[in-house]
């Protein structure tokens, strides 16, 4: 028996959103300019982009925008 037929099949996480869409993740820990990076983001892209921001341990200072485009994870 081979290792992949041993092996159950990942789900998959890609949702498909048409050829212009993409996330942007960003890891941050006490980033001075998290925020600003957040809305040059979302000011310049284009077609259906989302910014992931995974705070490692903090809150953003300065706070970041509040935006339907942008999820905040908390680790």
């Amino acid at each position: 028996m081979s290792a992949r037929s041993s092996r159950a099949a990942a789900p998959s996480r890609t949702v498909n959103r048409g050829p212009e869409s993409l996330d942007v993740l960003i890891p941050a820990a006490n980033e001075e300019f998290l925020a600003r990076t957040v809305a040059d983001i979302l000011e310049h892209a284009e077609g259906d982009t989302n910014v992931i921001v995974v705070l490692d341990g903090y809150l953003a200072d300065p706070p970041l925008p509040q935006h339907p485009r942008v999820t905040v994870i908390y680790n």
